[in-house]
């Protein structure tokens, strides 16, 4: 027999994942716009939204085809916002540690301009998104492991 008030409590509908802003970045990211509270992932519902300062992206959760954790970059080639040529791949990017790239089946418009194919974005907390997309049927993977066993170190 089932109580009043004994069901387990439904996951939220909302989950955010803050990116890190540590020091010598934070002036450097200014220049987007990017401070405390303007940088982050979000999944909500069946949305992903990548915050990134004055920048936003929007995309339906089914149009990632997969995503991958990868890093440590250079700083150089990593902090910022970041776009290869012709303007497919982006990256908003507070840390040159680890990040998570999405892959979309269909490209996402943002800035009005832009359609990128994929993005990379490094919030703090990376484990706990990957569990998240994968419960939600989005398959991905760490490939760190992978580059640091390939370059002969462990």
């Amino acid at each position: 027999m089932s109580r009043v008030g004994t069901e387990p409590a439904a996951a939220p509908s909302r989950r955010r994942f803050d990116m890190p802003l540590s020091m010598p970045w934070r002036p450097f990211l200014l220049a987007w716009g990017v401070r405390r509270g303007r940088a982050y992932l979000e999944v909500d519902g069946d949305r992903l939204v990548a915050r990134f300062g004055f920048w936003s992206l929007q995309t339906d959760l089914a149009n990632v085809a997969s995503w991958e954790i990868s890093g440590p970059w250079r700083w150089w080639r990593a902090i910022g916002l970041r776009s290869s040529w012709p303007f497919r791949d982006f990256s908003f990017d507070t840390t040159d540690r680890a990040g998570i790239t999405f892959f979309f089946w269909a490209p996402v418009r943002f800035a009005r301009i832009f359609r990128a194919h994929t993005l990379t974005a490094t919030p703090g907390d990376l484990f706990n998104l990957g569990r998240l997309l994968e419960a939600r049927g989005i398959r991905g993977k760490d490939v760190r492991a992978d580059d640091y066993a390939s370059r002969g170190a462990g």
